[in-house]
């Protein structure tokens, strides 16, 4: 496991669970979907897939890193 790996502390130290992790992986993978589901022109949903990005990242970051 990535987290293991990395010799982060984020489950060990109780601010994440294994099934807050799979979640939000499982968000961020189906938020890719949506733009195809909404028939999005490429522009628009580079711009979102972009937005999606930053969001999910400033969170991993909150997570791995407080």
């Amino acid at each position: 496991m990535y987290i293991q790996r990395t010799g982060n502390q984020v489950i060990s130290s109780g601010r994440a669970t294994p099934q807050l992790i799979h979640l939000l992986c499982s968000s961020y993978v189906h938020g890719f979907f949506e733009f195809v589901r909404h028939d999005m022109e490429k522009a628009e949903a580079l711009r979102y897939i972009l937005q999606l990005r930053t969001f999910f990242a400033c969170g991993w970051d909150h997570l791995f890193n407080i």
